[in-house]
């Protein structure tokens, strides 16, 4: 229905929400039932504030980010940036 592009982007680009509610996407394979498919998990972005820069590294990040349940990635764009917080 939608072009491969959009949908890549969409799921890419997650959190969404509608109506201040969380909306959980996920891949259907076509061999799974509908009912089949867990949305049960959903990634956020989250800000650790007040990081002094030199601290501001991958490393440091990922053993904060490691007290979330399930560390994703690390914005590499962050590492020594001047800005209020470091996202994981």
């Amino acid at each position: 229905v939608f072009p491969e592009e959009s949908r890549d982007m969409v799921m890419r680009l997650a959190t969404w929400n509608f109506d201040r509610k969380l909306v959980v996407l996920s891949d259907l394979d076509q061999d799974k039932s509908p009912s089949m498919v867990y949305l049960n998990c959903c990634p956020f972005w989250v800000r650790i504030y007040d990081l002094p820069l030199n601290l501001r590294v991958k490393r440091v990040a990922q053993t904060i980010a490691n007290t979330i349940p399930q560390f994703m990635e690390w914005n590499k764009n962050e590492q020594n940036r001047l800005g209020r917080f470091v996202r994981v």
